[in-house]
């Protein structure tokens, strides 16, 4: 009996020690099992990919995004959900003989949006921003084969135009739709592109974009701005509102600034620009919550700024509610600071909302907003996307699955392009 119980409690000792609990598995495997979704996609090894457009999705086994990278080629990735490390890439940029005529150059495509064609559902524009100083403008074309019909696959892709030159490099660019204040039937396309201190505005006018204005920050002295007034991100809130409603645009800037313009009927009046300091450093990235009505950035700080719009759409830009989360309060263990570069909204409600954020540790992490009683608290979920050490995270792109909370996030980043799969 005594050799029994002896044996039963070297069992039991055994069990305690060699067998891993929650609490006894270190950082590593808590972030392992926390990013067992996360797969690379192979044919981006070693490529940055600097931004990404993803087709609307109709919650089908198929996704389909378009990938720009750093050296200036645009690729069509396609894959089926659960299947993501077997994606089809079409580098579009190669089959495209009229590229030639635009001389396009292997300077990074720093920004992206897919512009709908309004007439045809299925039918849609890509415009990519680049370090050329250019938004290269593509189309889709309709492939036939030999008998005149047309080809069963996937259209190619031509450049029908480029707009610019801008004053710089094409870091961010932001769509929106507005009525016609001559005729109040039509809706209007309009896009707005970053070139340095200076925003681009065009319109749509039967296919071509025509340059509408040019909009131009300068530096403030009072701010305590005296450097660069470089733009680095830009948004517009309710986007595809085809009501008459309050619609602004902004600008986050080099100097830590983030500018605001009102939009109206699609006039933007470069003299009533209002701007607030956010950061401490460069505003990297900014997103629009139009639901949970606050305007979102990151910055090279480490910090995320949170202004509450709120019952303070008429009132001015300075007097918005704004809260200001560091993201190394979460991290208990490192006093270091790490630059916020890439934000995405996941999911948002009147009083709730959920978001990605990237930054240059090549790390992505799922933050909560909630209001309460008119005041807006944080909280960092217990979840983690490690894509490689010191690889910053340059764009991420949110696809939703299901009704059930799951999500796909398309990560790129200066080495490579991830799927993440999780579920909130």
């Amino acid at each position: 009996m005594k050799d029994r119980g002896w044996l039963a409690s070297f069992l039991l000792l055994r069990t305690i020690f060699l067998l891993p609990t929650a609490n006894s598995l270190s950082a590593t495997d808590l972030k392992s099992r926390r990013s067992s979704s996360l797969s690379p996609i192979p044919s981006f090894e070693g490529v940055g990919v600097t931004s990404i457009a993803v087709l609307k999705h109709e919650r089908n086994d198929m996704v389909q995004a378009f990938v720009g990278t750093k050296r200036g080629k645009l690729k069509k990735v396609s894959f089926s959900l659960g299947d993501e490390s077997k994606a089809q890439v079409l580098d579009i940029t190669q089959s495209d003989e009229n590229t030639k005529e635009y001389r396009l150059k292997p300077y990074p495509i720093y920004s992206m949006q897919i512009i709908p064609n309004e007439k045809e559902s299925d039918d849609f524009t890509i415009m990519c921003g680049g370090g050329d100083r250019f938004v290269t403008v593509w189309s889709r074309v309709q492939t036939q084969s030999s008998d005149g019909s047309s080809s069963s696959g996937f259209p190619d892709f031509q450049v029908i135009s480029q707009l610019g030159a801008h004053t710089g490099w094409v870091k961010s660019m932001a769509y929106f739709i507005a009525r016609n204040s001559e005729n109040e039937d039509e809706m209007v396309q309009y896009l707005c592109s970053i070139g340095c201190n200076c925003i681009e505005i065009w319109r749509n006018s039967e296919g071509e974009w025509l340059h509408e204005k040019k909009l131009k920050i300068d530096s403030s002295i009072d701010m305590g701005c005296t450097l660069s007034s470089d733009l680095l991100c830009l948004g517009v809130t309710n986007t595809l509102s085809t009501s008459y409603c309050d619609r602004f645009l902004f600008a986050g800037g080099v100097d830590g600034r983030l500018h605001r313009w009102k939009i109206s009927s699609g006039h933007i009046d470069n003299e009533c620009v209002e701007a607030v300091a956010c950061h401490e450093g460069r505003v990297n990235a900014v997103a629009i919550c139009d639901i949970f009505d606050t305007v979102l950035s990151v910055g090279s700080d480490g910090c995320i700024r949170c202004l509450d719009g709120r019952n303070k759409k008429h009132s001015n830009f300075d007097e918005w509610e704004s809260y200001l989360f560091d993201m190394k309060d979460f991290k208990e263990y490192s006093e270091k600071v790490t630059k916020l570069t890439a934000i995405c909204i996941l999911t948002e409600s009147k009083d709730h909302a959920t978001f990605a954020v990237g930054n240059s540790e090549g790390s992505v992490r799922i933050v909560e907003l909630s209001r309460r009683e008119g005041c807006i608290s944080t909280k960092l979920l217990d979840t983690c996307a490690e894509v490689g050490k010191d690889q910053s995270i340059f764009s991420i792109e949110c696809v939703e699955i299901n009704d059930s909370g799951e999500y796909l996030l398309l990560i790129g980043e200066s080495n490579g392009f991830h799927t993440w799969r999780l579920k909130l």
